[in-house]
């Protein structure tokens, strides 16, 4: 077993993470920008992170839903992480012990 191909997954992993902390970053701006500021007290709460109640529109619930699906998906980034670091201690292991 070559070690060397674990670089590309290691990389790739190392990619991952930078996008979705970029894209995480890019919906929050998006959200904040969608809040409907035509209504009296409307606008983002640079506090929450939200609309205002009664700013909500339609594309400020669908980036919301957007980043909610971001967080998940970073959640499993240490369990990736782990389970590729064991890969390689197996794959160490294997190689030259075995």
């Amino acid at each position: 077993m070559d070690l060397g191909i674990w670089k590309t997954y290691v990389l790739g992993f190392v990619v991952m993470a930078i996008v979705i902390g970029i894209s995480g970053s890019i919906m929050s701006q998006v959200r904040q920008q969608q809040c409907n500021t035509s209504v009296a007290g409307g606008g983002y709460n640079a506090v929450t992170g939200d609309c205002f109640a009664n700013s909500t529109t339609i594309a400020s619930n669908t980036s919301t839903s957007g980043l909610v699906g971001i967080d998940t998906f970073a959640d499993w980034l240490p369990t990736i992480a782990v389970i590729l670091s064991a890969a390689v201690v197996i794959g160490i292991i294997v190689h030259y012990f075995v």
